[in-house]
């Protein structure tokens, strides 16, 4: 699979100088159904009102969980958009926040997932028009990927509970500077990432290197689940039970469960993630929550 940076330079053949129009406007990118860029202007959405987020589904148990509890509490719309039941992308004005959910299939899966090719290229139109975006897990290694960066199997699988540490850049400045430096989070996945070009490494486990990443001010990406609510993790036992082997960083299903404890912990977590987002991008209450 070739690299996505020859596209992210497309805006500069179609006019674009410094990653804005000549009238000084930020480029809005869209792609045709000829697969070729469209280049206008991106509406840009008033100060205070709801945060609309849009959220990519893989598989129906990979859902937003905690992300849609507190789109809910805040009064945000959030519409979940099952890609494996080939519902089609919005148009980029269309939402606010892209968050990029978790699923077994590997970036690089799209002859036995068509659809991947298509979200690939709808995240890099997110991030050239100035979405916040959100990848978590196989949403994080999707990130990367259009980023430039290679995603490749892990050394370990890393299945339960296990420690991530805030790295130096982490603690300091960023998305993730309030949390505590380290803490216990969940995870589920046997690939990682390279560190996209100009990236910030924000976290770290023993097992894998890079737990967690910023790009510019609009996209962060999370390896490990801390939007995962106790039936999100009953769905994964349910589902991908076969993957929990005897290896050295996979826990079993029992362990797996007595470390419920941690969900809360992971839920304020997320919660102070969102909230940033919120206050990054000018949000107040709205309503509802709809299912693309």
């Amino acid at each position: 699979m070739g690299s996505p940076g020859g596209d992210r330079g497309a805006g500069r053949v179609l006019g674009v100088a410094g990653g804005r129009l000549r009238d000084g406007s930020v480029p809005e990118r869209r792609w045709g159904l000829d697969g070729r860029v469209r280049v206008g202007r991106a509406r840009m959405r008033p100060e205070g009102t709801a945060m609309r987020i849009l959220c990519l589904m893989h598989v129906p148990f990979e859902g937003p969980a905690e992300i849609a509890a507190w789109a809910a509490e805040r009064g945000h719309p959030l519409t979940a958009l099952r890609l494996y039941d080939g519902q089609p992308l919005p148009e980029p004005e269309a939402f606010d926040l892209l968050a990029v959910m978790g699923g077994p299939m590997s970036t690089h899966d799209e002859r036995q997932y068509p659809w991947l090719a298509a979200e690939k290229r709808f995240i890099e139109q997110s991030l050239d028009t100035g979405k916040q975006v959100l990848g978590v897990c196989l949403g994080s290694q999707l990130l990367a990927d259009v980023l430039g960066a290679a995603v490749r199997p892990n050394e370990y699988r890393e299945i339960g509970w296990h420690e991530v540490r805030l790295t130096e850049a982490g603690r300091q400045s960023g998305p993730l500077a309030s949390w505590p430096s380290r803490f216990m989070a969940f995870h589920w996945h046997g690939d990682t990432f390279d560190l996209p070009a100009g990236a910030v490494h924000l976290a770290a486990s023993e097992a894998c290197r890079h737990q967690a990443f910023s790009h510019g001010q609009n996209a962060v990406g999370l390896q490990f689940h801390v939007e995962y609510s106790t039936d999100s993790i009953e769905q994964m036992l349910q589902h991908c039970a076969h993957e929990l082997r005897d290896e050295p960083c996979i826990q079993s299903a029992d362990a797996i469960r007595g470390g419920y404890g941690h969900v809360e912990v992971n839920r304020q977590l997320v919660i102070g993630l969102l909230d940033d987002i919120e206050r990054r991008t000018g949000s107040c209450p709205g309503s509802g929550l709809t299912d693309g």
